[in-house]
């Protein structure tokens, strides 16, 4: 533990932000922002550990790998929309099956993004967990929205359901959000199944706030088949 807790703060020092120039869209006009993703695999049988990270700051999608039986990955992503209007934050972690007892995967992704609003934007968050087997995980994490014009908003996952979803609107202003999603299976699991955790946010004009509940879920969905082919 001592190692995750070392290669955690690596991490969280690899994605201290700095001003990035990228061009703004729209009504978004974006500061700061990054994403960092860690992977531990321990074996405690054999008493040694493999472990990756990646940070970038700007957009884009950044992926670590660790292990080798089964791989274990991790991926965070700050992308605009296709049409140039939005922009989403994607979080996940995936491992075949664990076919050693001794074996235990640790995931960590990260990001955090500032940006200022001229007009209203619809936030819609979704995360998802697909287990095959008998995998024992725990899912932890939060996203934390700071708006100068609303205060604070904090959404924590839950180990204990499978799926959630929720929204909210952001007034024109200064915001900024941070995420944070933690992936762990434990020794002691050999013939675990595969385990994929995935989590998206879009940020999209008004209004249908609904609909892109239901799209988060199916762009998960869609990116587990695509890294899957």
């Amino acid at each position: 533990m001592s190692t995750m807790n070392t290669m955690t703060h690596m991490l969280a020092a690899g994605i201290v932000i700095a001003m990035s120039a990228v061009p703004s869209h729209g009504d978004i006009q974006l500061g700061d922002h990054g994403a960092g993703v860690f992977v531990l695999q321990e074996d405690a049988g054999a008493g040694d550990s493999d472990w990756s990270s990646i940070a970038q700051l700007g957009m884009g999608t950044v992926v670590a790998s660790a292990g080798s039986d089964p791989v274990g990955t991790a991926w965070a992503g700050l992308d605009w929309l296709e049409d140039g209007t939005g922009f989403q934050i994607t979080h996940g972690f995936e491992h075949g099956d664990i076919n050693n007892s001794f074996i235990s995967f640790q995931a960590r992704m990260e990001s955090m993004i500032r940006f200022v609003l001229d007009e209203p934007m619809q936030v819609d968050y979704a995360y998802e967990r697909d287990i095959e087997g008998n995998t024992l995980f725990s899912l932890d994490g939060a996203i934390s929205f700071f708006s100068e014009p609303g205060g604070w908003h904090t959404h924590t996952f839950s180990s204990n359901s499978m799926n959630g979803v929720g929204g909210l609107i952001l007034e024109p202003g200064v915001h900024r959000i941070s995420t944070d999603l933690v992936g762990m299976t434990y020794e002691g699991m050999e013939g675990s199944g595969e385990m994929t955790v995935d989590m998206v946010i879009l940020f999209t004009p008004l209004p249908a706030p609904g609909a892109l509940a239901l799209l988060g879920l199916a762009g998960c969905a869609a990116g587990r088949r695509r890294r899957r082919e």
